[in-house]
């Protein structure tokens, strides 16, 4: 059972999909809505990178927090 997405084939999807608009419809704005998508799907993939790194800081203040009580 999957309980995870996977963000490389996510954004492989979403360029498959603007590739095909592309063609399809060359003078239409629904390319450029498309590439938008994508350019979105790629930052929710480093800024999910990016909350996923552990805050060292935070954790060492915590601690020393804790070590006081």
């Amino acid at each position: 059972m999957y309980r995870s997405l996977n963000a490389d084939h996510i954004i492989q999807t979403i360029g498959q999909l603007r590739d095909r608009i592309q063609e399809r419809f060359p003078d239409a704005g629904l390319t450029k809505v498309a590439e938008e998508l994508q350019r979105i799907g790629t930052e929710a993939v480093t800024r999910a990178e990016w909350i996923a790194r552990p805050l060292l800081p935070l954790r060492i203040a915590i601690g020393f927090l804790v070590a006081l009580l």
